[in-house]
Formats: C-alpha cells, sequence, structure tokens
C-alpha cells in the first residue's frame, strides 16, 4: 500500500513542478493552478502512467487477496462475488476480510481497525481507524485484514468478498431457476436484481436470453439514479398509460437527454435495444451522472473487425464503451446493430459499476 501512495504523491509532485515551470502562471487572471487548467489541459503522460500504476497494484492485491475464494469462507464469513447490497440500522455492523471491498451507497459507516489495513480505493490512502465512509467511496480489505464497520444511521452498502453481518439485512438468494452459479451471467445478475435495477420476467425466471426491450433498458438506468420523482408528462405519442413500468423512467431520460425517442414522436418502449443503442444511452446517462466520459482510446474499437458498421450516432460512445469496458464485443465483434439479450445488459451495467463507478 505505501507503494500505491508514493505514486500517488510521486505524481502530484510532477504535476506541481511542471505548472510551477509553465509561462505567466500565477497572476489574478492566470492563477497558478486552477481546476481546469488541471482537468482541461494538464494531462502529461506521467499522470497517465501514474493511475496505470496504482490500478496495477491494486488490481494485484485484489487478485492475490480474493484468490481463495474457492476454497471457502474464514469461518462466520460468506463468500460473494455478485456485489450484494446490506442494509444496516443504526448500531448494525457489517465485517470485511482480506480481499473484500465495500462501497456505501446510502447513509455512513465508521471504520474500526481489527487486524492489517484497509484501502480508500477511492482517494488513495489507507484508512484510519474511526475514518467514517460516505456514499461515494469504495475499500479494500488489504491482505490479513478483519475490519468492521458500524453504521450510525440507516445505511446501504455494496460488498463484494468475504463479509459478516452483525444485526441488518442480507441479500435474499437469487429465485431463478435460469440463472446458477456456474453461468457466465450469474455474478452480473445477482448484482442487478439484489440492487433492484432489473426484476425477473417472472418470480422464477430472470429471462437470460430474452431480448431487452429499450423501456426496461431505459428503467434499470432510472433505478441505477435512485429513482427520481417525476411530474411531467411524456412528450411520447405511445407512452401514455401512467401505470406502466416505464412510464416514469422514459419522461426521466428523455427531460435530462438521455433518450430522444423517434422522429415519429414515439418511444417504441416494447422495441429490442441494439447493442449500439444501449451503447448511446449507457453514454448519455454516465454524461448525466457526472462522470468522466474522456476516454474515447481507439484501440479497442479499432481491433473489431465490424467497427465499419457501427452508425455515426453511436461511434465515439461505442468508442467510449470498448475502452473502459463496459462492452467487450460478442464473439470477436461488436455486432452493433444485434439485439441484447437481458444477460448481457445486467453484465454491461455491472462492468460499469466495476470499471467506473
Amino acid at each position: 500500500m505505501k507503494r500505491i501512495v508514493s505514486v500517488v504523491l510521486c505524481v502530484l509532485l510532477f504535476g506541481a513542478i511542471c505548472t510551477a515551470l509553465a509561462g505567466g502562471a500565477g497572476s489574478s487572471s492566470d492563477p497558478l493552478i486552477s481546476l481546469s487548467y488541471i482537468t482541461d489541459t494538464f494531462k502529461p503522460d506521467a499522470v497517465a502512467e501514474g493511475k496505470k500504476e496504482i490500478n496495477s497494484s491494486l488490481g494485484s492485491v485484489y487478485s492475490a487477496a480474493v484468490g481463495g475464494l474457492s476454497s471457502g469462507a474464514p469461518s462466520g464469513f460468506t463468500a460473494t462475488k455478485g456485489g450484494y447490497t446490506v442494509t444496516l440500522k443504526a448500531g448494525d455492523a457489517v465485517s470485511l476480510a482480506s480481499g473484500s471491498t465495500i462501497a456505501v451507497t446510502g447513509g455512513s459507516l465508521t471504520y474500526t481497525a481489527k487486524a492489517g489495513s484497509v484501502a480508500d480505493v477511492t482517494n488513495g490512502a489507507v484508512l484510519s481507524s474511526g475514518a467514517v465512509l460516505r456514499p461515494g467511496v469504495r475499500c479494500l480489505a488489504l491482505p490479513g485484514t478483519e475490519a468492521l464497520f458500524t453504521a450510525s444511521s440507516d445505511t446501504k452498502a455494496v460488498v463484494n468478498g468475504y463479509y459478516k453481518l452483525s444485526g441488518g439485512q442480507a441479500p435474499a438468494a437469487l429465485p431463478f431457476t435460469d440463472v446458477s452459479s456456474d453461468q457466465w451471467f450469474y455474478e452480473a445478475v445477482s448484482f442487478v436484481y439484489k440492487n433492484n435495477y432489473m426484476t425477473g420476467i417472472s418470480e422464477s425466471e430472470f429471462g437470460v436470453a430474452v431480448y431487452t426491450s429499450r423501456a426496461v433498458f431505459v428503467t434499470a438506468l432510472y433505478r441505477m439514479a435512485g429513482s427520481p420523482a417525476v411530474t411531467e408528462k411524456s412528450p411520447f405519442s405511445d407512452v401514455t398509460d401512467s401505470s406502466a413500468f416505464y412510464y416514469a423512467p422514459v419522461i426521466w431520460s428523455n427531460q435530462n437527454g438521455i433518450v430522444l425517442g423517434h422522429e415519429d414522436g414515439t418511444f417504441r418502449p416494447g422495441d429490442s435495444i441494439t447493442r449500439e443503442q444501449m451503447a448511446a444511452i449507457m453514454h448519455r446517462y454516465v454524461k448525466y451522472a457526472g462522470y468522466d466520459v474522456s476516454n474515447t482510446d481507439e484501440t479497442v474499437f479499432n481491433s473489431f473487425p465490424d467497427k465499419d458498421r457501427v452508425n455515426d450516432y453511436a461511434k465515439e460512445p461505442m468508442k467510449w464503451a470498448t475502452a473502459n469496458k463496459i462492452i467487450n464485443g460478442m464473439d470477436g465483434t461488436l455486432n452493433p446493430g444485434g439485439t441484447a439479450i437481458r444477460a448481457q445488459v445486467a453484465q454491461i451495467i455491472l462492468n460499469f459499476y466495476k470499471y467506473m463507478a
């Protein structure tokens, strides 16, 4: 962990030196260091290399610590691989073992060190006992660690790896007969179901091979955004039933520029969504949510033999999606006009949380 923090400090020091050497900096009209200068202008290779080094180090630590999942959880701990949400009330606690991560999505947790160390992956620091975790911060239990996180109020947190609850509500088992732990989509379906981003097509079936409708995809994004209140009326001639599950999600997504509809004034909620449509809508959602979408490195995109089949409106989103591991291709191709099944949509949502959120 010291190596990781050292890399961060070196990157920051290099940035300060380069800024100081820039001519004319320091006047009232050209402050020495401004946020816009750092984020829009100052992006030297050293920063990028530093980030790669940090990610590589964290990845190595995580892989080493989680590598023993198949051998069974430590005594009293439960092993998860689906990013499960646990619900806590004041005084309830969740413990983590080595290789596990936790991210608060609502409320707050106070960290108590039991053994080893916990890394604040979001801010690149080692947590001190007594530190308070708030939404937006993800932490990783380093090798040889047992850590206790106690809720001071109603709190929700996403755990991955080994966890143990003292009070609180654990995630329920998956009820679906078409999803088993040995299938490639198990983790993704677990994640979207247990976070209520997607439900099943019935009480006992998720519908992994069913094509995903535009209504279902927009609804998943709406729930990811916290299901904000909607008071306006629908702008689409085919979205008029206020009791429909997708009514509020479609209005919300249109108001925020996430979906635009068709030229004839329809949304076509029942149409199957194509892979390039999904990339474009996801890209707009990520910008709406305030995430950095500047990484559009074309290296991965250009490696696909059917890249020229991507329509113009979806090229930038598809470059972003492939550069950030949100979309990884299908049998070696992008298949931009192909429809996406529900298992693939669940995987794309999980990829977003793994690599961006």
